[in-house]
């Protein structure tokens, strides 16, 4: 078995939208923005298919909200979301000044009534 060592320094990728006293943005937050500013599909879709799971949940907010733009998607993106609804084990995620641990299941689940 290979290990994609390139995925390894993005395994503490954080969910949330603003973290830490200052509330700032995470990384990945900012990066979904510049994304959804340019209507750019690609980069959402990649994420979706990566194996961390932060990634696939901003993905997953960012291809609903590009749906709601009119940006069309095949059947087989949703089907991955679907499969990221299900998926068990948990996520970092940030609000204010508060980190925790939720399960990814229901983050996912969450994302897909706000956003859908």
């Amino acid at each position: 078995m290979n290990l994609d060592l390139s995925q390894l320094r993005h395994s503490e990728i954080v969910y949330g939208h603003h973290c830490g006293f200052g509330g700032s943005e995470p990384e990945y937050r900012i990066q979904l923005n510049h994304a959804l500013g340019l209507q750019d599909h690609i980069t959402l879709l990649t994420w979706l298919q990566s194996n961390i799971p932060a990634l696939q949940l901003y993905a997953m907010e960012g291809i609903y909200t590009l749906k709601k733009q009119g940006i069309h998607f095949d059947q087989s993106t949703f089907q991955m979301m679907e499969l990221v609804e299900k998926k068990k084990g948990n996520v970092q995620t940030c609000s204010g000044c508060f980190g925790f641990t939720e399960s990814i299941s229901k983050i996912a689940k969450r994302i897909k009534k706000d956003y859908s």
